[in-house]
C-alpha cells in the first residue's frame, strides 16, 4: 500500500513512524539503564578492585624478578663463593654499582642489599633503612629453597614498606653446600605507584586500600596508625562499596572501598540522555522534510549504485560523480578512503615482506651460531669441571680457554633478542681469545670503547661476526698483528669501530663487498664470503633504519676499518620484531 505514495509522501509517513518507534524506545531504554544501572555501578567497581589487585601482584612479581636476577647474577656468584677477600675489596665499587642499577629498574625499590654470611655486606648506599635492615636479617631462618620470602610490613619515618628477601644459592656445582651459608638479597619497596582505576569520572582520592596478611592485621592502609592492627570488616550500606580478594602467590588479602556516589550516576545521565533524544528526533524531522527531495534521493541511488561496485579485490576502483553538491564531499572523502586503503595495503605487503625477512635473518643466525648445542648445562658444567681440573695442573691456557668457551656458550644459548653494546662485546673478545689461541702468533686486542656506549641496547651476535671476519680474512695463520676496537663519538648514534693492521682488500673486492652493503634483500646477494658481515648489516638496517649498517674502509697492505653504526635510542615495542 506504501508504495502507491508519492516518494514525499511515503518519507514523511515512515518519518512519523520512525518518530513514534523511537519515542516508544527512549521510554523502554530509559527503564532498562534505571534496572542496569546498579549492575554497571558494581561492574565498574569490581574492574577498579581487580585492577587494584593486579597491579599489586605485578609488583610483587617484578620485585621478586629483580631479586632473583640479582641472586643469579655472575658477579653476586662470583663475590659471595669464588673471590678472595682482596678480590672482593676490588671488586665493591662494581658490586654496588650493579645493585644501584637493579634498583633503577622498579621506582618502588627503596633499598637493594646483599648478606653474606648473615651479615649486611653490601647496599645501594640508602644508609636510612640499614637498622630496619639489620632486624629483618636477625629474623631470617635457613631457607630450603631459593623461594624468595615475603616478610611482614613494617613503618619507618612514617612510610609503610615491604621486604622481599631471596636466598642466594650457588649455580656452580663446584660451589655446591649442603647447608644455606646465609646469603641474601634483601629489597625493601613501597607500593607507591598503585593507581586504582583508569576513569577520568572517578575520585581516586576517594577510594580506599587495605592490605591484611593471613590473621587479618593491617599490612597498608591510608591511615598509618592502623598499622598492625585487626582490620574490622566495612558495614554494609548502600553508600559504601566494597570488595575483598586473595592475592594469587601471597597470603595476603586486598580491600578496596568507595562511596557509591563516586561513580556517575546513571540514572541521572539517562534522563538527560532521554531528553536529548527526543529533542534531536525532532529537530532532525524538521530538517529531513527540508532536504529529502526528489533530487537528493535520486543522486543518493546513483551513488549507492557506485558504492556497490566497490571491491575487496580490486583498491584502484575510484567512484565518478558529476554533480557539483554536498554529496561531491562525500564522494571525495570516500575516493580517500579507498585511495588510503590502496597505500596500506601496499605498505602492509612491503612490511609483512620485510617482517618475515628480519625473522628469517635472526633464526637463520641463531640455527647457525646453536646449531651444535644439545644441552647447554651439560656443556657449561663439562668446561667447569675441565676448568677446574686444568686449575689443579696449574695448566693456565687451558684454563682461559674453557673459560672463555663457557661466556661464549652462555651468551649464545641465551634465547634473547636485545642485549648491550658490553655484553655482546664481551662475548665477541671472549670468542675472539679462543680462536686466537689456535694461532702460532697470536693477534693483539686492543679496546678503547667509551664506557658511555657500554649501557647502550643493541641486537645480539653484532660484533662477534665482524671479529670472526678479522681473524679469517685480516691475517695468516703466521702473521702477526693488531686489532683494534675503538667508539666514534656521535649524538644520536653509537658507532664502533674495529680496525686492523692486516693485509687490507684491493679496491675491486672494497668495492664489490660495498655494492652487497648496499642490497636491500639478503637473497640478492650470490656470495657465501663475508656472509657474517653482510647478515649483520641487513639486521641493522631492518631493525633501526636505512641509516644504520656497516661502513667499511680498506686499502690493499694497510689494513681494513669496518664501523658498525645503529641508533643509541632502541625503537618502540610496537616497531620490534620478536623472535620466539
Amino acid at each position: 500500500m506504501l508504495r502507491k505514495f508519492k516518494i514525499k509522501s511515503q518519507i514523511i509517513f515512515l518519518t512519523a513512524l520512525i518518530l513514534g518507534i523511537i519515542i516508544m524506545l527512549q521510554i523502554l531504554l530509559y527503564s532498562i539503564l534505571q534496572h542496569e544501572n546498579t549492575r554497571t555501578v558494581n561492574s565498574i567497581f569490581n574492574s577498579v578492585t581487580q585492577n587494584t589487585v593486579s597491579q599489586i601482584e605485578s609488583l610483587n612479581n617484578n620485585i621478586a624478578e629483580i631479586s632473583s636476577l640479582l641472586a643469579v647474577h655472575n658477579t653476586i656468584q662470583e663475590t659471595l663463593y669464588e673471590h678472595t677477600h682482596l678480590e672482593i675489596v676490588r671488586n665493591m665499587n662494581n658490586i654496588q654499582k650493579l645493585l644501584s642499577e637493579y634498583r633503577t629498574r622498579n621506582k618502588n625499590i627503596a633499598f637493594l642489599g646483599l648478606i653474606k654470611e648473615h651479615s649486611l655486606f653490601m647496599s645501594d648506599e640508602d644508609i636510612y633503612l640499614y637498622d630496619e635492615v639489620r632486624n629483618i636479617i636477625a629474623e631470617l631462618s635457613e631457607p630450603k629453597n631459593s623461594t624468595a620470602i615475603y616478610t611482614p610490613s613494617f613503618i619507618y619515618e612514617d612510610q609503610i614498606y615491604f621486604a622481599c628477601i631471596t636466598p642466594v644459592f650457588p649455580t656452580n656445582v663446584l660451589n655446591y653446600t649442603p647447608h644455606h651459608t646465609g646469603n641474601f638479597v634483601v629489597c625493601i619497596y613501597e607500593m607507591n605507584s598503585i593507581s586504582y582505576a583508569a576513569y577520568d569520572f572517578i575520585d581516586n582520592n576517594q577510594i580506599g586500600l587495605v592490605i591484611t596478611d593471613i590473621d587479618n592485621n593491617i599490612m597498608l592502609s591510608a591511615n598509618i596508625d592502623e598499622h598492625n592492627t585487626k582490620f574490622m570488616q566495612i558495614e554494609k550500606s548502600k553508600n559504601i562499596l566494597y570488595k575483598t580478594l586473595p592475592l594469587k602467590k601471597l597470603p595476603w588479602n586486598v580491600t578496596v572501598f568507595m562511596p557509591s556516589n563516586n561513580v556517575v550516576n546513571l540514572s541521572y545521565l539517562s534522563r538527560i540522555f532521554i531528553a536529548v533524544m527526543i529533542l534531536t528526533t525532532f529537530v532532525m524531522l524538521v530538517l529531513m522534510f527540508k532536504l529529502l527531495n526528489d533530487i537528493i534521493i535520486k543522486k543518493i541511488v546513483l551513488l549507492k549504485d557506485k558504492v556497490k561496485k566497490i571491491s575487496d579485490s580490486d583498491t584502484s576502483y575510484r567512484i565518478t560523480y558529476d554533480y557539483e553538491d554536498e554529496l561531491r564531499e562525500i564522494v571525495t572523502v570516500i575516493n580517500r578512503v579507498l585511495e588510503s586503503i590502496h597505500e596500506l595495503n601496499e605498505d602492509k605487503l612491503e612490511s609483512l615482506s620485510s617482517l618475515y625477512e628480519s625473522q628469517l635473518l635472526q633464526k637463520e643466525t641463531q640455527i647457525f651460531y646453536l646449531h651444535g648445542q644439545v644441552s647447554p648445562h651439560f656443556l657449561y658444567n663439562s668446561l667447569s669441571h675441565i676448568q677446574g681440573i686444568a686449575f689443579q695442573y696449574n695448566a693456565t691456557e687451558i684454563v682461559h680457554i674453557t673459560s672463555s668457551l663457557a661466556k661464549v656458550f652462555r651468551y649464545f644459548s641465551n634465547n634473547i633478542y636485545l642485549s648491550t653494546i658490553r655484553q655482546d662485546l664481551d662475548c665477541a673478545i671472549e670468542y675472539f681469545n679462543v680462536i686466537n689461541m689456535r694461532r702460532e702468533n697470536p693477534i693483539n686486542l686492543i679496546n678503547t670503547v667509551h664506557e658511555s656506549l657500554m649501557s647502550i641496547r643493541c641486537l645480539k651476535m653484532i660484533y662477534q661476526p665482524i671479529l670472526e671476519n678479522v681473524l679469517k680474512h685480516a691475517f695468516d695463520l703466521d702473521e702477526v698483528g693488531t686489532v683494534t676496537i675503538s667508539s666514534i663519538p656521535d649524538d644520536k648514534k653509537a658507532i664502533i669501530e674495529i680496525k686492523d693492521n692486516g693485509r687490507g682488500m684491493s679496491p675491486d673486492v672494497l668495492n664489490e663487498l660495498n655494492v652487497h652493503l648496499s642490497e636491500s634483500e639478503l637473497s640478492q646477494v650470490n656470495t657465501n664470503e663475508h656472509i657474517g658481515i653482510l647478515n649483520v648489516n641487513m639486521r641493522l638496517k631492518l631493525y633501526y633504519n636505512k641509516d644504520c649498517g656497516i661502513e667499511i674502509e680498506s686499502q690493499k697492505n694497510q689494513g681494513t676499518a669496518i664501523r658498525i653504526i645503529f641508533e643509541k635510542e632502541t625503537p618502540p615495542e610496537s616497531s620490534q620484531i620478536q623472535i620466539k
